[in-house]
């Protein structure tokens, strides 16, 4: 049960970062700094059907997946997300 929580807070992050990254790579500057998301963004939904793929890799290995890795990774996004919405701020002002 604790997995899944967790599990839903990592899709829930990972949905605000994709709608921060696609307003942020509207400037060159910012897309200089993500190369990953500048190059799934050439694809239409890229970045969403990237995020769709892993995470779905990982729901479906969600039993073999440690608990700690599961922490360690949703604190990672969580991390991208602060920063991202940090520049996002930055951007606006």
């Amino acid at each position: 049960m604790f997995k899944r929580i967790i599990f839903l807070i990592l899709c829930l992050l990972c949905i605000m970062d994709n709608c921060l990254t696609e307003y942020l790579l509207k400037w060159p500057v910012y897309a200089e700094g993500n190369p990953v998301a500048t190059w799934a963004m050439q694809v239409p939904y890229g970045l969403w059907i990237l995020k769709t793929i892993i995470l779905s890799a990982m729901f479906i290995f969600l039993d073999k997946i440690s608990t700690k890795i599961l922490c360690i990774s949703t604190l990672g996004i969580f991390l991208v997300v602060v920063w991202n919405a940090y520049l996002f701020y930055v951007a606006a002002a």
